[in-house]
């Protein structure tokens, strides 16, 4: 599971391309609900963090935050407990 925190920017998009192509259940996480949307090879749930907290619905192995400071402890507190690393 991939989540990508401001999924409607440039490098938002490729991450969400690159990661439904790859297989992965991914999550695009922007602050609207009318935010831009690219294209995807697989399902893509959107969450509008200005009315959700994401770290309320995703717990993801893998977490691109495009951001930086607004996001900086919701993404963290999306990871999954051990995600981010490698076996």
């Amino acid at each position: 599971m991939v989540a990508v925190f401001g999924a409607s920017g440039k490098v938002g998009q490729a991450v969400v391309q690159l990661a439904s192509r790859a297989g992965a259940m991914v999550f695009a996480v922007d602050r609207r609900a009318d935010a831009p949307r690219g294209y995807a090879e697989g399902p893509v749930t959107y969450v509008d963090s200005s009315s959700e907290k994401p770290s309320a619905k995703i717990r993801a192995d893998i977490v691109f935050n495009t951001v930086g400071s607004p996001y900086f402890a919701e993404a963290n507190a999306s990871l999954a407990k051990g995600g981010g690393r490698s076996s």
